[in-house]
């Protein structure tokens, strides 16, 4: 062990497969810095993938709504995990806008009726509807979602609408404070948290 190199280790990093045995020698360059060996341990380099990037994710989506979507999701600014949480959820209702409504490819084509015929198909949303290909995370496959998502769901969809329009990438054809309220029957399922 005392004749080992941080050389030596990163050599056999680079002969192996990408992801597999990597974290074996990080740790033991840890030991071996704890050792005093060598001068100090390597650290774990692995690109992380931009899942928002996949091409099996916009299967489906209209590509201005995909566009717009990430658009959004690039100058939002609300916190990473909520824009995250409506990014996926908005190509979601792009799938469920090109199987309706083909011929309405962008956000710029929605009208108030649309608006409204939008809340009432996510409030009769099941788990895993429009979802991509195979999604594994889905816990309620098939189950009406909670009051509270779907109301969060609206919530998206009015944030989507509202800040596309003052960010003049689409007409204001609707209001969407006013089209896309959450309704009085799902608000009444909600309880106190």
């Amino acid at each position: 062990l005392d004749q080992l190199t941080v050389d030596d280790l990163k050599a056999v990093i680079a002969r192996r497969p990408p992801r597999t045995g990597s974290y074996c020698m990080v740790a033991l360059s840890r030991v071996l810095a704890s050792m005093g060996t060598v001068a100090e341990a390597l650290e774990v380099k692995r690109p992380v993938p931009d899942k928002k990037m996949s091409p099996a994710l916009n299967v489906g989506v209209p590509a201005e709504w995909g566009r717009l979507s990430r658009v959004w999701f690039d100058r939002s600014t609300y916190s990473k995990r909520f824009r995250n949480k409506s990014y996926y959820f908005l190509l979601n209702v792009g799938r469920w806008l090109g199987q309706a409504h083909p011929d309405i490819v962008s956000p710029a084509g929605w009208t108030r009726d649309l608006a409204l015929e939008a809340v009432s198909v996510v409030c009769q949303w099941h788990g895993g509807d429009w979802c991509s290909i195979d999604p594994v995370h889905i816990k309620s496959r098939g189950q009406i979602l909670a009051p509270s998502t779907r109301a969060g769901r609206i919530s998206i969809l009015r944030v989507f609408f509202r800040d596309l329009q003052e960010w003049d990438l689409i007409p204001r054809r609707f209001d969407p404070m006013r089209s896309m309220t959450t309704p009085k029957s799902v608000l009444a399922l909600l309880g106190p948290n």
